[in-house]
């Protein structure tokens, strides 16, 4: 069974090292270092984290280097929104209603902060 999971990490960092050469432009004699926070799970690369998922759903799915940094910059300025890199590319619609719902929520946000304000200038405004 060691001898399964040893292959199974070879080719779980194999794959992720063929996907940031791709993804990110980077020649064949270049080294690339990325270190997993759980292998075959999360890792980092130059800033960028992804889980194993993201890649596989890549290649699955034909994803364009495009599509995934839109994606991957739109959940970082939409950080309490939680869409998977497929439904971001596959459904637009389900993205509508997730920034929808974003917006609210930071409405929401907003006059909480307007009342707190509003009361915090009542009580010391005196």
């Amino acid at each position: 069974m060691e001898k399964h999971i040893k292959q199974w990490k070879e080719l779980t960092n194999k794959i992720t090292e063929s996907w940031i050469r791709e993804y990110f432009e980077i020649e064949k004699d270049e080294t690339i270092y990325f270190d997993w926070v759980d292998i075959g799970r999360v890792f980092s690369f130059a800033d960028y984290w992804f889980s194993f998922y993201d890649v596989l759903e890549c290649y699955r799915l034909y994803i364009s280097k495009k599509d995934l940094f839109n994606w991957y910059d739109w959940c970082m300025d939409n950080h309490s929104v939680k869409l998977s890199l497929s439904q971001y590319v596959l459904s637009p619609q389900e993205r509508l209603e997730q920034e929808e719902k974003h917006l609210l929520e930071l409405e929401q946000r907003v006059k909480s902060a307007e009342k707190e304000f509003k009361e915090a200038i009542k009580r010391y405004g005196k």
